[in-house]
């Protein structure tokens, strides 16, 4: 509840007010407590929302009654600046696309990260304006809305979000950069760069993405240990 500062309940009264029949949904622990929950909604209506146009409910227990929630909604709205992280990911497993805000910094682009990730780049705004209006055209396309949402989860798990061996094999590419750059140079010069980033990339070529597709773990392991043995051979035993 903390991430939803004046500015973005001032944009979600203003965006749910030019979408007809819309209503907002917000789900948070303290709406447990019937003062909170009025207080709260108090705050939409004095911007312009109605309050029975206006959800709010308290958090579930259990998981899977948590997870269920998402059938009441449509599209997910994410906070800004501070955006959404383990919610953002839930509603897209659960089918739910998500519109975000872009940002200056990493904590502002988590959701720009996840839905670039999953392929949903015409769900990112680049302004407060644009998010309103990215929520009023696919609010309008219901037909395309149904579609994205009946494909979301076999879309989200075939992206490399759901990657996990490629991203662990992406990230010990940087590891091993790092390492090779702190026998070079020493720890003060380490730091990683545009030129760190590509060194990871590169490999993650297209050949090693279909052995991780293939589900060959020994390989990448007799890789990544002939590497490290390379290393040994090259700097010696690091301390």
């Amino acid at each position: 509840l903390a991430k939803m500062t004046p500015k973005v309940t001032k944009l979600w009264a203003k965006l749910v007010q030019s979408v007809p029949n819309a209503r907002l949904l917000i789900k948070a622990k303290p709406f447990a407590c019937p003062n909170m929950a009025a207080h709260f909604r108090q705050r939409l209506v004095m911007e312009g929302l109605e309050a029975h146009r206006i959800d709010l409910i308290p958090l579930d227990l259990a998981t899977g009654d948590h997870l269920h929630k998402y059938r009441l909604m449509d599209i997910s709205l994410d906070p800004f600046p501070y955006a959404g992280t383990t919610t953002t990911c839930e509603a897209l497993w659960m089918g739910v696309p998500c519109i975000t805000l872009r940002g200056k910094c990493h904590a502002h682009n988590v959701g720009v990260s996840l839905l670039t990730t999953v392929g949903l780049q015409d769900w990112i705004a680049d302004d407060e304006d644009h998010y309103i209006r990215l929520a009023q055209e696919k609010a309008a396309d219901l037909s395309a809305l149904s579609s994205l949402r009946s494909n979301m989860r076999s879309k989200m798990r075939a992206s490399r979000l759901m990657d996990g061996r490629g991203f662990v094999f992406d990230l010990e590419g940087v590891y091993r950069s790092l390492f090779r750059r702190y026998c070079t140079v020493g720890p003060r010069h380490i730091q990683v760069t545009k030129r760190t980033q590509a060194a990871a990339n590169s490999s993650s070529s297209p050949e090693s993405n279909e052995t991780v597709n293939k589900n060959t773990k020994p390989s990448l392991t007799r890789e990544r240990s002939q590497e490290r043995d390379d290393d040994l051979k090259e700097f010696g035993t690091a301390t």
